[in-house]
Parts: structure tokens; C-alpha cells; sequence
């Protein structure tokens, strides 16, 4: 299981708060950021980007009819997002043995 405190969070570009990026092994990134500009972000909490091999997910059955950035976020709701979404099995796509990784990013996937 991925825990939050396993995803490293460094100091986004411009200087506004934290981020941590998840690469999942089904073709998922999770951006999760924290700050003055992000929804939750003055309340301490924080926002996540789903994207799918690179591109933003708008629409997604497990986002319950909110875009692909969710907002007001707490540690836990993060976890169990995190859960669902590397669970999920697009249709279609071939699950990669290992993820791409660079600075800043973290696979959390084996």
C-alpha cells in the first residue's frame, strides 16, 4: 500500500508551496501540490492532477463528476485516492514493469 509519507515532496517551480509526483504502473501520474494558489492550500490542505500518460483526466469514474484536479484534500483522502486509482485497470492498456522516473518524480509501483 502507498502511504503519504512515502511520496517526497519538493518546492515547485515559482516558489509557491510543495509538490509530490506518484507514477503508478497503469499509466497514471498523480500531481499533489500544496499552496497559497491551490484549492485547500491556505487551509493546509491539498490538490491533485490526475493525469494518463501525460495528459490531464477530465472525466474519470473513480473522481465521482469532478475534473481531473481535486481539491481540499487531506493526507487520508490522498491514500485512498491514491488506492482506487492504482487499482484501476484502463481498458486496453498493458500494465508497464517499470514506470519512468526523474527528479522529482517517485514510482511508487513495482
Amino acid at each position: 500500500m502507498i502511504t503519504f509519507d512515502m511520496i517526497p515532496f519538493f518546492p515547485r517551480r515559482g516558489g509557491d508551496g510543495t509538490q509530490g509526483l506518484v507514477v503508478l504502473n497503469n499509466g497514471y501520474t498523480l500531481s499533489i501540490v500544496k499552496g497559497e494558489h491551490t484549492y485547500g492550500g491556505v487551509n493546509g490542505l491539498y490538490e491533485m492532477a490526475i493525469f494518463f500518460e501525460g495528459d490531464i483526466v477530465e472525466e474519470h469514474p473513480i473522481l465521482e463528476g469532478t475534473s481531473g484536479v481535486v481539491g481540499w484534500l487531506d493526507e487520508k483522502e490522498i491514500e485512498e485516492l491514491i488506492k482506487k486509482l492504482r487499482l484501476y485497470r484502463p481498458a486496453g492498456y498493458k500494465t508497464k514493469k517499470s514506470c519512468l522516473s526523474d527528479e522529482g518524480f517517485v514510482s511508487l509501483e513495482k
